[in-house]
């Protein structure tokens, strides 16, 4: 019989799970994850933080998920070494497992700032069920929260602390929030937005010093101001996890490096999701993990599926503040930038387009309002080509509605899926808000 393991319980992991148990019905396969809690909603753990979500609904996959598809599950066991000569994993917890095919699913760690007293007391992370377990037992006492890191983990952060009655404080370095997905006048409508939603925006400043008081840390600011709090969450990004990997002589450039079947330098190891190179896809995307898993379980053996890099948008969890972004915000020679802004009860609101020569659409940025977003993203992806007519009139409606498939979001009476998480929900119309991971209804596909 021949032997997968996998190592890494997230989305990643148990896609490559499933997926290897598909194409390879009669293979023995495990799952190992340092994380006690198992398999459970990664994208919700902020609601969880904050008290807006139960633990039974954190979690994917009930008691017997796992077994039914004669999948062996080592949750809350660590991998301590890989031996590539004995093909054996070194656990911390018991004897060694044997693989034919081991297949890393590591994820990525919190990023930590080299900031002097960050590692003093109420400073935390929420990166896991237990992180979030942690700040649910503290928050309900706390009042000033300070998040340090204005991309896409931290402004949800905010926007879930502040909707649960806590005064908050978002700090970023670069002048706008979302730097890496915006470009400086939709950041400017973004740094708006959240500000109408109580959040205390602060861009454009350093962190010198993490000093610590008896009332909780205080943040000393590059502009000689400071900022104390109670609690201080780091969302300041994240690096791939490649210890395993780089002791065992795998090739690491930033992250762990693959091929276009996912295989590593090392025969017989194969490698999927946050961990491997961020240069192979968009970072700390949920949809991207499970693609790839797939194709890594499939390829285990004898299949070989390519696993084509595709550009995936963001989509802010929030209600009250839909955003929707994707592409390089970069400008090339000839690019052509196209712009509708506008105000409504909630503030400002932008929707940003660059087209390149070619009259493809290169980027997108809507804050505020999202309709569309669908014919945009399978534009980007498809790089379909606008009518030099339509082009030419400079409206984003217009070309929006050239972009449109007929039969986008038609219902068909069978259901419809976040694309956000996976989630399926049977009826005629789409829910209100996703019950798994909270994005709204423009986020649901007709299935």
């Amino acid at each position: 019989m021949r032997r997968i393991l996998i190592i890494g319980a997230g989305i990643a992991g148990v896609s490559a799970a499933e997926s290897a148990r598909r194409h390879y019905p009669d293979a023995d396969i495990t799952i190992v994850g340092s994380d006690e809690d198992g398999f459970y909603n990664r994208i919700a753990i902020g609601g969880y933080a904050v008290g807006k979500r139960t633990l039974p609904g954190m979690r994917f996959a009930g008691d017997n998920y796992f077994s039914r598809l004669r999948i062996v599950t080592r949750f809350g066991t660590a991998a301590t070494h890989i031996s590539t000569r004995t093909r054996e994993v070194v656990l911390d917890d018991g004897p060694s497992l044997p693989w034919d095919r081991l297949i890393l699913a590591t994820g990525a760690n919190p990023f930590v700032p080299a900031i002097p007293g960050i590692d003093g007391p109420g400073i935390h992370c929420l990166w896991t069920l237990r992180d979030a377990t942690k700040l649910r037992e503290i928050l309900p006492g706390l009042h000033d929260v300070a998040i340090l890191g204005g991309g896409v983990l931290g402004v949800e952060a905010a926007l879930d602390f502040q909707g649960a009655g806590h005064r908050v404080t978002l700090v970023e370095q670069k002048p706008w929030l979302l730097p890496a997905q915006l470009r400086p006048e939709d950041g400017s409508v973004l740094n708006d937005r959240v500000a109408r939603q109580g959040v205390t925006v602060r861009t454009g400043v350093v962190v010198c010093e993490i000093q610590s008081t008896d009332r909780g840390p205080s943040l000393v600011m590059s502009d000689g101001t400071s900022i104390s709090c109670e609690l201080l969450l780091l969302c300041a990004g994240a690096v791939p996890d490649t210890r395993l990997a780089e002791t065992a002589g795998i090739r690491v450039d930033r992250g762990i490096v693959v091929d276009e079947y996912l295989r590593t330098n090392v025969a017989s190891i194969l490698a999927c999701g946050n961990c491997i190179n961020p240069g192979t896809t968009v970072g700390l995307l949920w949809n991207p993990a499970a693609i790839q898993g797939y194709a890594a379980g499939a390829n285990a053996f004898e299949i070989h599926i390519a696993y084509t890099p595709m550009i995936h948008p963001i989509h802010l969890k929030s209600r009250e503040l839909p955003l929707f972004a994707i592409g390089p915000t970069d400008l090339p020679d000839g690019a052509t930038v196209v712009v509708d802004a506008g105000t409504d009860a909630r503030g400002a609101w932008r929707r940003t387009l660059i087209i390149d020569a070619d009259r493809h659409v290169r980027h997108a940025a809507f804050i505020g309002r999202t309709a569309g977003s669908w014919s945009i993203e399978s534009a980007v992806r498809k790089r379909t080509a606008i009518d030099e007519d339509i082009l030419q009139k400079g409206q984003i409606p217009d070309i929006i509605d050239h972009l449109t498939p007929p039969r986008e979001h038609t219902p068909t009476g069978t259901g419809w899926v976040c694309r956000m998480c996976g989630y399926t929900h049977e009826g005629d119309d789409a829910p209100d808000i996703c019950p798994v991971c909270g994005v709204g209804k423009d986020q649901f596909l007709a299935a």
